[in-house]
């Protein structure tokens, strides 16, 4: 909170431009996590999201949720939804973290990671 006073505004802010570092820190990472969804879906959400880390990452999440609270109120239907057409069968090999870390986007890792908690605190 000291460095980032308002940390919601600042990054959930689709405005603001990013560095290359930062895009590559946040492409890999959502590669990584989202290891089952498309690359072409998962470049699409960050393009959207002018590659803004929290805000690809909230979408990807509250998509992939939605996709799963779905599939089992289905879990005998064959599902035709959106999402199941964006998973691949079987998850891709996990991509290398660039070796010289990013700052910003490590600090917005660590917000992520710890939204609840620090949101609760304002």
């Amino acid at each position: 909170l000291k460095t980032f006073p308002n940390p919601l505004e600042y990054f959930y802010d689709r405005t603001k431009n990013v560095s290359e570092s930062y895009k590559n820190h946040t492409y890999i990472y959502l590669a990584n996590a989202f290891a089952r969804i498309s690359i072409d879906y998962i470049k699409q959400i960050l393009n959207n999201n002018n590659y803004r880390f929290a805000p690809s990452m909230k979408q990807l999440q509250e998509e992939f949720q939605t996709y799963h609270i779905n599939q089992n109120k289905q879990s005998k239907k064959k599902s035709n939804d959106t999402m199941s057409k964006r998973l691949n069968h079987r998850a891709r090999a996990s991509m290398s973290i660039p070796d010289i870390p990013d700052e910003i986007f490590y600090k917005e890792l660590c917000y992520i990671k710890h939204e609840d908690e620090i949101i609760g605190k304002q």
